[in-house]
């Protein structure tokens, strides 16, 4: 999950920002698989920063779905 303050979970605990708790809901919902959810949240991050991340971050992971939550303050 990439994003800006809110993905990273900014001000929250570190189990209530949106990608833990939607880590913790696909566990549930589906235990017999495996999730592995990242938090590529970071604050104060602009989306061209976001573009060169996964570029170069996440580029060699076996990635299934990306979501991107960025907003405007």
């Amino acid at each position: 999950m990439i994003g800006g303050s809110t993905t990273f979970g900014h001000n929250v605990p570190l189990d209530d920002s949106y990608p833990a708790v939607a880590a913790a809901r696909l566990r549930h919902s589906v235990p017999e698989r495996c999730f592995d959810v990242i938090n590529g949240g970071v604050s104060g991050a602009h989306s061209y920063h976001h573009l060169l991340r996964t570029r170069h971050l996440y580029r060699s992971l076996d990635i299934d779905i990306v979501t991107i939550y960025t907003g405007w303050n």
